[in-house]
């Protein structure tokens, strides 16, 4: 009886082992398929792992991007690293998970722009803090911000233009008229 009560308890932690496995894949599936970039930093901003949509935002391989300081691919590093150690003061369950806006560089040179909230990993014993990172590229919808501002400063010009040439036109009406 002794022996059938062992082989069931380790039955049970293999299927227990099993399905802590099969979630753990599923999770890291997951992450690779979202399309916003999510990467994990330390307490120095030192990029741990990312997803493959982060390789694709900034257009370095994962194997480069792992180890490397994550304000080093930011136009303005320092404004990351005072949100970072802003939210590092804070305890975590006061600290606001807002999102800011960043831009950085991809590895061709591009400018880039993206939405960047930051949440704090639980702990774990005798290790640094970990902070989950998730990018939400902006870059597309900025360009088309840019280019509305830039077709409404055509318009106006065109309005203005056409404004002066129809003022010039009467002037010359009454040029005309007085000959």
């Amino acid at each position: 009886l002794d022996i059938d009560a062992r082989k069931q308890a380790e039955l049970e932690q293999i299927r227990l082992s099993q399905e802590l496995e099969s979630k753990k894949i599923e999770l890291s599936q997951s992450l690779d398929s979202m399309v916003d970039a999510v990467v994990t930093l330390d307490e120095q901003a030192v990029l741990l792992t990312c997803n493959p949509a982060t390789s694709k935002l900034f257009g370095y391989e994962i194997s480069e991007l792992i180890k490397t300081q994550f304000s080093s691919l930011l136009v303005e590093p320092a404004l990351f690293i005072q949100f970072l150690n802003g939210f590092i003061e804070k305890p975590a369950q006061d600290a606001e998970q807002k999102a800011l806006e960043f831009s950085g560089r991809t590895k061709s040179g591009e400018l880039i722009h993206f939405s960047c909230s930051l949440a704090e990993l639980p702990m774990i014993v005798g290790k640094k803090r970990r902070f989950v990172v998730c990018l939400h590229d902006l870059t597309e919808s900025k360009q088309q911000q840019e280019q509305l501002i830039q077709a409404g400063k055509l318009s106006a010009l065109g309005t203005l233009t056409s404004g002066i040439a129809h003022d010039f036109n009467n002037i010359l009406g009454i040029y005309r008229d007085w000959e």
